[in-house]
Formats: C-alpha cells, sequence, structure tokens
C-alpha cells in the first residue's frame, strides 16, 4: 500500500509541476491548469500532510501516516495481528482504492484536457514516469 500510494503522490506532484511550468510559459493556459491542479491539490490533501510542523498546528494524519501506523504496530509485534488491526488495514485498503479511482477521474477528464490543449498547440506532451521507473528512482 506504501509503494502505491507513494506512486500515486509522484503522479500528481508531476501533474501539478507541469501544469506549473505549462502556465509560466503560457498564461491563458490558466483555464486549464486551475482546475487541473485543485483538483490534485484537494486529493493530494486526503493523502499526505501538506500542513503544520512538529511544534505548533500538528495536522491531522492523512492516509500515509494511518498506513505508516498501522505497519508499525503489525511489525512491531511478534505475535499474530489483532481482528481490529486486520479490519483497520481493510479500511485503509478501501481508502487508498478509492483515491486511485479518484485520480483516474480527474486523470481522464482534467489532466486529459490539459494533454489535449498541449497537442492542440503542437506542444510537447508530459511524461509521467511509469511504475517501474518510480520503484528503480529514490521516490
Amino acid at each position: 500500500m506504501t509503494e502505491q500510494l507513494g506512486y500515486l503522490v509522484d503522479q500528481i506532484n508531476a501533474m501539478q509541476k507541469a501544469a506549473d511550468e505549462q502556465l509560466a510559459k503560457t498564461p491563458n493556459y490558466k483555464k486549464v491548469t486551475d482546475p487541473l491542479v485543485k483538483e490534485l491539490t484537494t486529493l493530494k490533501e486526503k493523502l499526505v500532510v501538506l500542513k503544520g510542523d512538529t511544534y505548533v498546528g500538528i495536522a491531522k494524519p492523512q492516509l500515509r501516516e494511518k498506513i505508516g501506523t498501522i505497519y508499525g504496530q503489525i511489525a512491531g509485534y511478534f505475535g499474530r495481528p489483532s481482528g481490529a488491526q486486520l479490519a483497520n488495514v481493510t479500511v485503509l485498503d478501501d481508502q487508498l482504492k478509492s483515491a486511485l479511482a479518484a485520480f483516474e477521474v480527474i486523470k481522464s477528464t482534467r489532466y486529459k484536457a490539459f494533454t489535449d490543449r498541449l497537442l492542440k498547440d503542437k506542444l510537447p506532451e508530459i511524461a509521467i514516469r511509469s511504475f517501474d521507473e518510480y520503484k528503480k528512482s529514490d521516490g
């Protein structure tokens, strides 16, 4: 789950960066990039903590932190996982699947509109690295 979540956030970051870079070069892309970045940011806020710090305003744990917590609980105990821990893993897996589905909707609508606009303007498409490329990298 951690790898899938990491790759999802990597794709979101790449899409946001591409949209920001294109907007900096071509301000008339704002109509296409703003909704894309907004939806990606909203999704990302549900996946990882983006606000707060370790001293003031500690943010509510998101999916990444919850997965890390349950992993630590299960890995740190020599016995079998409890029923509650297994149920928690199932809930977190469902949340991850839901996030992946939401990302696919964004990718097939807002991101497609962005890439279609690039193609229309005869600009190069944005390459998003594959899962295998992500796994071979440092993250």
